[in-house]
């Protein structure tokens, strides 16, 4: 069973590995048609609200006291599995757009 540092330290790594995919996307997304970045542009502003949906959660666990811990982890296991998936069907259409 992972600790809370461990826990948010990995969660902290993949919302850093999103936005450095984020950045790579637009920079491919750069050569499209106006109507294809725009649909990118969108895309990706939504993936950063929920990345910043994101860090916000991961803040309120690391400001949490340890015996709170077991409690937010468990109600973060299930929103961070949301957003993964959010995420990872977002830069499926993304890449769709771009080719």
């Amino acid at each position: 069973m992972m600790t809370k540092e461990e826990y948010l330290e990995k969660l902290k790594t993949q919302l850093d590995e999103w936005k450095a995919d984020i950045e790579q996307l637009r920079l491919k997304a750069a050569d499209a048609t106006h109507d294809t970045k725009e649909g990118i542009e969108k895309e990706i502003a939504e993936i950063k609200a929920k990345w910043d949906e994101g860090e916000v959660k991961r803040q309120e666990m690391f400001d949490s006291a340890d015996e709170k811990w077991d409690e937010l982890k468990e109600e973060a296991e299930q929103g961070w599995a949301h957003l993964t998936c959010f995420v990872k069907e977002s830069f499926d259409r993304i890449k769709t757009k771009i080719g």
